[in-house]
């Protein structure tokens, strides 16, 4: 792993790689993520289409970062690498969430009859927070307090 980060990030003083190996280490380890691991998926997985959106349709386009297949249920993972991470689920940006409605509205339209969930991956702690229920009480009419 240290010699893939070294190749990958050659411009990174020691400590950064030291810290990446780290990070990557504790996700790949982490007993409670290993079912994204272990799971059927996908990595950088690109999306594009349109969305209904504050009444009028919206071309969206983006990438996912890891799509997990597991038999009737989709899990779209975004990661982030802040180390400011919020407290809890709703201290996470509304940029963020509205992403990850954009990303599972467009995936709704391809996997009719599947539940499609939606998290984020923080590296740095690791912690994997549960999306669902904060994409489902915002409204695209938030979308302008997301800017």
């Amino acid at each position: 792993l240290a010699k893939l980060i070294r190749f990958i990030a050659p411009e990174w003083n020691e400590a950064a790689q030291a810290s990446a190996v780290h990070d990557v280490h504790g996700l790949l380890t982490h007993p409670d993520l290993a079912w994204i691991w272990s799971t059927q998926g996908y990595n950088e997985v690109s999306l594009a289409g349109t969305i209904e959106a504050g009444g009028e349709k919206r071309w969206m386009n983006g990438q996912i970062d890891r799509l997990v297949m597991a038999g009737n249920q989709i899990v779209i993972l975004d990661y982030k690498t802040s180390v400011n991470l919020p407290k809890n689920v709703t201290e996470t940006k509304l940029s963020y969430i509205l992403q990850m409605k954009a990303y599972r509205e467009l995936l709704a339209s391809k996997y009719k009859g599947k539940t499609i969930r939606c998290a984020l991956l923080w590296t740095a702690k690791p912690r994997l927070d549960w999306l669902d229920e904060a994409i489902d009480a915002v409204s695209w009419d938030d979308i302008s307090q997301a800017a």
